[in-house]
């Protein structure tokens, strides 16, 4: 799998190297990213052009929103940091988080790769192996959809059976799923049980955070409550898998997040509510993001500035 994506990404690279011998220079990079933002900007508005008339909003329920939005964007900076002294050693914080943002500018073109080689090259700047960046994000995937889909079995075994073997379930997935990357990510050179375990709370525990982020979202159009969380919570976590599935090969055209969203909660609210549940989704996931992104970059960018005058480096 490692080989397979190191030579897709070595295909634009290859291409790149035979047009700038010396280097890719910072405005190819800048480039891409204003065509990923520039493709974002479009799904954006045609996104919002479907919501349906004549819903009843409540403003104030959008409220929590924002605020669990960058919560679970932290979690996932937090989850990459804990990737990160897995295997490039010891690097500044500040350095894993400016990679981060700089790739989610590019996140939006199509397929997952480009989104990888943004990252690599930040990474290969510094002299981290792009082999080792490719293995980290693939780890950063196998977190992300093993600890969703463990969370969504578990989910389904409290609701039919008992809560305390969901539990039960839930723990031992999670075990698993640890001894397993511990053991064969990089051929086995990079265990750190404890840095995997970090990375597995912080990734895992970004899915509840999402369920209520729906759960908010779904309250400024009809009244839900607590009792309807673990609903919420299934829709969330079948939806985002779905999603998951469709962006190795799509990126940010795939909506099988919104379709999804879409009809699952069309099963127990109206269909006006599933769809602007789902455009909203698509709205606060889409801007949160590309937003936190630039926030995060501007002020890296200005702390450079007021420490020397000038950046000492590009962003990308």
């Amino acid at each position: 799998m490692t080989e397979r994506v190191m030579n897709l990404l070595s295909l634009p690279r290859q291409r790149i190297r035979a047009i700038f011998p010396s280097g890719t220079p910072r405005w190819l990079w800048l480039l891409f990213q204003l065509a990923a933002l520039g493709l974002a900007g479009v799904g954006t508005y045609y996104a919002w052009r479907e919501f349906p008339q004549g819903l009843h909003v409540e403003p104030t329920a959008f409220a929590l929103t924002g605020a669990i939005y960058v919560l679970a964007f932290s979690m996932h900076l937090l989850g990459w940091q804990s990737l990160a002294r897995i295997f490039f050693g010891q690097m500044r914080p500040v350095e894993h988080v400016e990679a981060i943002a700089g790739s989610n500018l590019v996140k939006y073109l199509p397929t997952i790769a480009w989104y990888i080689a943004n990252r690599s090259h930040y990474y290969h700047a510094r002299e981290v192996a792009s082999k080792s960046v490719v293995i980290a994000s693939l780890s950063e995937l196998a977190l992300m959809i093993g600890s969703g889909g463990v969370m969504l079995v578990a989910l389904w075994i409290g609701q039919v059976l008992s809560p305390l073997l969901a539990v039960v379930i839930c723990l031992a997935g999670f075990t698993v799923m640890i001894w397993l990357l511990a053991r064969h990510a990089g051929n086995g050179d990079h265990k750190h049980p404890g840095h995997w375990v970090l990375a597995l709370l912080w990734y895992g525990g970004s899915w509840p955070m999402g369920a209520l982020m729906l759960w908010a979202i779904l309250r400024a159009f009809v009244p839900v409550g607590a009792p309807d969380l673990p609903t919420v919570a299934d829709i969330w976590l079948l939806a985002g898998l779905a999603s998951y599935a469709t962006s190795l090969t799509l990126g940010a055209f795939g909506i099988a997040r919104e379709i999804t969203l879409t009809v699952l909660v069309a099963q127990h609210w109206p269909l006006s509510v599933g769809i602007a549940a789902a455009i909203v989704v698509k709205l606060v996931l889409t801007l949160g993001e590309i937003g936190c992104s630039l926030a995060i970059l501007g002020w890296i960018n200005l702390r450079r500035r007021l420490a020397v005058g000038t950046p000492k480096r590009d962003i990308l």
